[in-house]
């Protein structure tokens, strides 16, 4: 064997080592896949059926909130149609007492006069009682039933004083009621007329947490009187951070979209949120 035949020997040999090394990195890191995806316990397709069971279960945890927020709504609905219905009662019912008011005070205006007229006509008939004796059976029996006539009256007037001082009392009551309506109205920043369906109340929060997709969680909810489509302020001490949206409300939290326009600064876990009251 020449050197040529030497060299290409050893070449052979080294080649061959490589290859065997070659082949025992492959045969160390070969993952079998199948049984990767098949096995009971860690295998990816008993893992895909719980999450495809967990999103069965989410969605329909879903469906019945919103029900519920459904519920709800129709029912603070109906509150407030009662409400109104109250309001406009009372008012028909005050109109209605100022009306007897008036006409009882025109007929005790009546009354007094009827009465002042009868106590003249009693003055004239004492005094032809006394100028005239011959007629004195007459005209007693005349003043008998002008005094009889200005008991009737008498009583007339003291039954109207009495409804009229019950219907000042009534009157009173119906005017403070009107206006303790109006100091809540007033308070509200409301007028009779305004409709408040979509008005939020006043409330106070913090962001719970913040999410991709300009979305955050703040810690009021449904039975705080909060609705999908109020808007909440954020700040942080004394600054400005920016406007929310609510998208979805639960009992206690609320889902809420931040608002680009109106965005000042980075919104953070713990920072104040109110509700922005038109």
């Amino acid at each position: 064997m020449n050197l040529l035949g030497k060299i290409f020997t050893v070449l052979i040999f080294i080649m061959s080592l490589v290859f065997m090394s070659f082949a025992v990195a492959v045969y160390a890191t070969h993952t079998n896949w199948k049984m990767k995806v098949i096995e009971p316990t860690t295998g990816l397709k008993p893992q895909l059926a719980q999450q495809k069971e967990i999103n069965d279960q989410l969605q329909a945890e879903i469906l019945r909130l919103k029900n519920d927020i459904a519920k709800e709504k129709a029912a603070r609905v109906n509150a407030l149609a009662t409400l109104e219905a109250k309001l406009l009662d009372a008012r028909d019912s005050l109109t209605q007492k100022e009306d007897e008011l008036a006409k009882l005070q025109s007929a005790h205006q009546v009354l007094v006069e009827t009465n002042d007229n009868t106590q003249d006509m009693l003055t004239v008939l004492t005094d032809e009682v006394n100028n005239l004796r011959d007629e004195i059976r007459t005209a007693q029996q005349d003043r008998d039933e002008q005094f009889a006539q200005v008991v009737a009256l008498t009583d007339l007037l003291n039954q109207a004083r009495g409804e009229l001082g019950r219907l000042d009392e009534r009157y009173n009551q119906l005017l403070a009621q009107n206006a303790t309506m109006s100091r809540v109205l007033e308070k509200n920043g409301l007028e009779a007329e305004t409709p408040v369906s979509h008005i939020p109340p006043r409330l106070d929060g913090v962001v719970l947490q913040v999410s991709e997709g300009d979305l955050l969680e703040v810690s009021i909810g449904s039975d705080d009187g909060l609705k999908k489509g109020h808007l909440l302020e954020v700040f942080r001490g004394n600054q400005y951070l920016g406007r929310v949206e609510v998208v979805s409300t639960k009992p206690d939290v609320s889902v809420a979209r931040i608002l680009k326009p109106y965005h000042r600064g980075p919104i953070q876990r713990g920072d104040n949120v109110r509700t922005k009251v038109n």
